[in-house]
C-alpha cells in the first residue's frame, strides 16, 4: 500500500479523509471528488508527489496553507465547493496546468495566480468575472494561447 500512485475515490460519502492516506508518500493521483468532505486536513502537504488531486463536489470553506507545498500538483479540481477565497500561495504551484475553480463563493483571484506560469485561460476552469478580476499582467500570463479561443 505504501507504493499507491493512484487512489479513486469518489462518490461514497466521506465526511472526512483518513489519516492513513496521508502516509502514501508515493501517492501522485487522488481523486475524492463528489464526496461531503468539508475540511481538507493540513497532512494533505506531506503528499509531496501528488500531481492531479480532484477534490471538486465536496463541501469545502477553505484550502489548507500546507496544501501548496505539493509543488507537483499539475491538476487542481476545488469546483463546486464553499470557497469563498482562493489563497494567494496557490502562486507556489509552478507546475500547474489545470485550475478548476467553478461553482464557488469567489470574489477575486489572488494575482499570485501569475506565477503559475504553465496554466492558461484554457486550464483555468472560472467564471469570465472572475478571470476579469486578476491584474493585466497576470491576465497577460494565463491568457497567452496558442490555438485556443479566450471567450468562454
Amino acid at each position: 500500500v505504501k507504493t499507491l500512485e493512484s487512489l479513486h475515490l469518489s462518490h461514497n460519502k466521506l465526511e472526512s479523509l483518513p489519516p492513513a492516506l496521508f502516509t502514501l508518500l508515493k501517492l501522485r493521483h487522488l481523486d475524492v471528488s463528489h464526496n461531503s468532505i468539508a475540511v481538507l486536513p493540513p497532512d494533505v502537504g506531506s503528499l509531496n508527489n501528488l500531481q492531479h488531486l480532484a477534490i471538486n463536489s465536496n463541501k469545502l470553506e477553505i484550502l489548507p496553507k500546507s496544501l501548496f507545498r505539493c509543488t507537483k500538483l499539475k491538476v487542481l479540481s476545488v469546483g463546486h465547493n464553499a470557497l469563498s477565497a482562493l489563497p494567494e500561495a496557490v502562486g507556489q504551484l509552478v507546475q500547474l496546468t489545470q485550475l478548476e475553480l467553478r461553482g464557488n463563493c469567489l470574489d477575486r483571484l489572488p494575482a499570485t495566480l501569475g506565477n503559475c506560469r504553465l496554466l492558461r485561460r484554457s486550464g483555468l476552469v472560472v467564471e469570465d468575472h472572475l478571470f476579469d478580476t486578476l491584474p493585466v499582467d497576470a491576465k497577460e500570463s494565463i491568457g497567452r494561447e496558442t490555438n485556443a479561443s479566450l471567450t468562454g
